[in-house]
């Protein structure tokens, strides 16, 4: 397996575009740009409605926006444990399929094991019941006939058990019902530790020893929870929370009460539900679905607010830019990131993150001391 190249070990995937945690926010204005600029054909299938003026309007009629430039945001400070960085990083080495074969302990439920079986019936070897170097997880029935996983638990890598079974009266004809005895070795348990050796041949650049490469988890965790991206979120929050709605536009609301109906409605019929089995059984109502409208419409407000007293925009050289470095990080063309995103969509994104740059750089922050988390 070739070696796995990545800076930042929290992340699993390929990053992608910073969108925003607006509820969609905005799609609806053209910001930053200018009236003459003509649709492209990859922007058409992009383009989004417009569905409320934010721009044109005078926003302080529907919401008394919180001051967002010298407001003390309080976070929580989160001790990230070892043991968490242990258990992210077991994880991240099951995500790439990468293990130790572990040979000195018994099995246990829940293992994913290598084994080599053979089945008899009345003595003989029958089709396609021998098989060499095959994968079990030893929870639930694995993929096997009843008590196959379960006979698993507790043999010791090397050694070979006899399963006495019995197929299933709904398998194949020839099969079912039968009594069959399956010899089964296992060979060893797959292992998810880090260790010295993983790290060096998969995770070259990250570090050269398992605690080394656990030191980094640990800390990424940690800045993944009190870096500036997360804090900035926070802010974010703040200025959201103690913003007062005064009479929120119901035509923008609408639009987002709308949108989330027609979703659940199109989730509901790919499940087999109706609309209201579906939201039942998912303990939505529509109570909260209007919640979550006003929420999204007071999230814009803020936002264009923001825009407007600050004198936001984008030029074309920095939307160039912009699309060109979200484009190398996930291996494509500007013209596809422009064509899945749109354009308006993607300067919209470009305009949230200067809003909290904005907050982040404008405000103090403080620890609240009286809900410290412990890790640990």
């Amino acid at each position: 397996m070739k070696k796995i190249e990545f800076t930042r070990i929290v992340a699993l995937v390929a990053v992608v575009l910073m969108l925003l945690t607006l509820c969609a926010c905005g799609g609806n204005n053209s910001v930053g740009g200018t009236e003459s600029e003509s649709k492209t054909e990859t922007e058409t299938e992009t383009e989004t409605e417009i569905f409320f003026d934010y721009m044109g309007s005078t926003l302080s009629d529907y919401l008394n926006v919180a001051d967002y430039k010298n407001t003390e945001i309080k976070y929580t400070e989160t001790v990230v444990s070892r043991q968490e960085a242990i258990d992210y990083t077991e994880e991240m080495l099951a995500y790439y399929g990468i293990y130790n074969e572990e040979t000195g302990r018994p099995t246990e439920t829940g293992d994913i094991i290598c084994m080599d079986y053979k089945g008899l019936l009345d003595g003989e070897e029958f089709s396609g019941g021998t098989a060499k170097d095959q994968f079990i997880q030893l929870a639930g029935t694995g993929g096997y006939i009843e008590g196959f996983a379960a006979g698993l638990v507790g043999v010791t890598p090397g050694q070979t058990v006899t399963l006495d079974l019995k197929f299933p009266e709904d398998y194949k004809e020839e099969l079912a019902g039968r009594d069959v005895v399956f010899e089964v070795t296992v060979n060893y348990i797959q292992d998810y530790t880090m260790t010295d050796e993983i790290a060096k041949e998969y995770f070259p650049n990250v570090a050269d020893t398992a605690e080394a490469f656990l030191d980094k988890v640990q800390k990424d965790l940690y800045d993944q929870i009190h870096g500036e991206d997360a804090m900035k979120q926070i802010a974010w929050d703040t200025i959201l929370e103690n913003s007062t709605v005064i009479s929120l536009p119901e035509e923008a609301v609408k639009y987002y009460y709308d949108n989330y109906v027609e979703y659940y409605k199109e989730i509901a019929e790919n499940s087999n539900y109706t609309y209201e089995e579906y939201l039942e059984a998912e303990s939505i109502t529509d109570e909260m679905l209007r919640n979550n409208a006003n929420e999204c419409v007071k999230n814009d407000i803020v936002f264009y607010t923001i825009i407007k007293n600050e004198g936001l925009s984008v030029t074309d050289e920095e939307y160039t830019e912009y699309l060109e470095e979200i484009a190398d990080a996930n291996g494509t063309t500007s013209e596809n990131i422009e064509k899945y995103y749109g354009k308006e969509y993607i300067k919209q994104s470009m305009l949230y993150e200067e809003v909290l740059d904005i907050i982040y750089n404008s405000n103090t922050f403080v620890k609240d001391t009286s809900e410290t988390e412990m890790g640990e």
